[in-house]
């Protein structure tokens, strides 16, 4: 063979490996681009999937939503009450739990405690915490007037439909003026609704609840409305912003059995068991033990509760004493408290423990004055070794509302009649506030 035949047949040769490389590479850029179709293909398949899915959830949730507002509205049109003064309308259990939690059977007890509070629609927010962290029943009383049960109802039912640990475990009350009923209610039926909402953007109003447009807020009706139809042995009346420490609600239960095992052996005389209280000033700051608290407390990050608006409201808990109680895993009376002026300490108590007097309204002598009775209808206060309670935020003087003296010279001048009539109400004792 020739060198001219070779060089001819190499020219041939290469000339074919390249036309197949050239198709290889065709068929490769072809497979590519039907793969990059495909995934695009898939990707918007996916795409309108998730939007029909997400069409269907909404579609779910306005469904739920409209359910339960037509309950709602059903419910303030035919139940009415009025509070012993005649001024207010009390609409009792306007939406109960989607379970009945009244013995708490899991615990295999017939002793339970509510997590009784009070608020306006501005605050109904903070229920999605609370019942997260507080899993047995809360009685809630919510105070409305005129437009505002829109807003108020809007947010009970995007509640009881988006957010289901409040939907298990907690019963609305509604309180509102007789001067200033409720109007367009049924407003709430043109509302959308979107679980993915944010619960905050639902308020229609930022304000204090001491601002009401000259109304009152009536707080102690408010707390004893949530007491009374609370269907538990034993209520923590507490501020709907202040947080329990987790795993209190089944830790108490288990304590207030051994506590009620030890009584019956002798103990016969009246108690409350005082949480101590505290504020952080991280508000999403999660505090799940005692230590922790501790630790947070030394940073400076957590402080009792009012320090620097009335630290003698709450000196007496002997927040010390109590940081320096020996650890123990169990629930239990840390020591006992003599009560003094002005001392006026969150408790849990049996429902058989004194009502707030409805007459102290906006700010200023509300719960002193109860824990003023309490102390005279002869009640001792044993304070809990591991419990707390946390406010979200800390209190700062020079924060509170304008009409904030003038209430506190009203109410004060009250609580000097209020202490006179204890006088006369409880005849036999000796002690005193």
């Amino acid at each position: 063979m020739t060198l001219r035949v070779v060089k001819s047949l190499c020219r041939h040769q290469c000339r074919g490996s390249m036309l197949i490389i050239v198709g290889l590479v065709l068929i490769l850029v072809l497979l590519q681009f039907f793969h990059v179709v495909l995934l695009s293909r898939l990707e918007f398949q996916e795409a309108e999937a998730a939007q029909r899915q997400e069409e269907d959830l909404i579609k779910h949730d306005l469904k739920k939503y409209d359910r339960i507002s037509k309950i709602l509205l059903e419910k303030i049109s035919h139940t009415h009450i009025l509070d012993s003064s005649g001024s207010y309308t009390i609409i009792e259990n306007l939406s109960v739990p989607n379970s009945d939690i009244t013995d708490f059977h899991e615990y295999g007890e017939e002793i339970n405690v509510a997590f009784a509070t009070h608020t306006t629609s501005n605050n109904l927010h903070h229920l999605i915490q609370l019942s997260k962290i507080w899993d047995g029943p809360i009685s809630v009383s919510v105070f409305t007037y005129d437009d505002d049960i829109v807003s108020t109802l809007h947010f009970v039912a995007f509640l009881k439909a988006c957010h289901p640990s409040v939907h298990k475990v907690t019963t609305f009350h509604l309180i509102f003026p007789l001067r200033h009923p409720p109007r367009n209610a049924r407003d709430i039926l043109n509302m959308d609704i979107d679980c993915k909402m944010r619960p905050e953007s639902l308020i229609t109003k930022h304000r204090d609840n001491y601002d009401f447009d000259g109304l009152e807020y009536p707080h102690n009706l408010l707390r004893n409305v949530a007491k009374k139809y609370s269907k538990t042995s034993f209520v923590l009346i507490c501020d709907i912003d202040i947080l329990p420490s987790p795993n209190l609600h089944g830790d108490f239960i288990s304590f207030i059995n051994r506590w009620q095992a030890v009584k019956s052996e002798g103990f016969t005389e009246p108690i409350v068991f005082v949480i101590p209280a505290f504020e952080t000033k991280n508000i999403s700051e999660i505090l799940s033990t005692k230590s922790d608290l501790i630790r947070s407390w030394g940073f400076g990050s957590v402080r009792p509760f009012y320090w620097d608006v009335c630290w003698k409201c709450q000196k007496f808990t002997d927040y010390e004493g109590w940081k320096h109680l020996p650890e123990i895993p169990l629930l239990d009376i840390g020591y006992y408290i003599d009560w003094q002026d002005p001392w006026e300490p969150y408790y849990i108590a049996d429902k058989n423990v004194p009502d707030y007097d409805e007459r102290f309204k906006q700010y200023g002598f509300n719960r002193i004055s109860q824990v003023c009775e309490v102390h005279i209808a002869g009640y001792h206060f044993a304070v809990l070794n591991n419990a707390f309670l946390i406010h979200k935020g800390f209190k700062i003087p020079g924060k509170f509302h304008s009409a904030k003296e003038e209430e506190l010279d009203r109410n004060r001048n009250l609580f000097r009649k209020f202490k006179d009539e204890m006088r006369e109400k409880y005849p036999s004792t000796n002690r005193q506030c």
